[in-house]
C-alpha cells in the first residue's frame, strides 16, 4: 500500500528550533521564500545576530493557517 507523507509527523520529530534551510526543504520551497515569510511576519522566527531559528510548532501553525481546499476539476462536456 502507498504510504502518504505527513509533514506534521516529521515536524513532531524536531526537538530543537529549525534552520531556514530545514524549513525550506521540509516545505519544498526556496530559502528566499522562507525569509520572505519571516520578513512579512507570517512565520515567527528568532534571530540571534546572523542566526535565524524557527520553532517547529510555529511551522506547523503556519502550514495549518495557509492550507486551502482544492476544488475537484470539472470535466469539459
Amino acid at each position: 500500500m502507498h504510504e502518504t507523507y505527513d509533514v506534521f509527523t516529521e515536524l513532531s520529530a524536531y526537538r530543537k528550533p529549525m534552520t531556514v534551510i530545514e524549513v525550506a526543504n521540509l516545505l519544498g520551497i526556496s530559502k528566499q521564500s522562507v525569509y520572505g515569510y519571516i520578513k512579512n511576519g507570517s512565520l515567527p522566527a528568532l534571530q540571534l545576530g546572523t542566526i535565524i531559528r524557527i520553532n517547529p510548532r510555529d511551522v506547523a501553525r503556519w502550514i495549518e493557517s495557509h492550507q486551502t481546499a482544492i476544488q475537484p476539476l470539472r470535466r469539459a462536456a
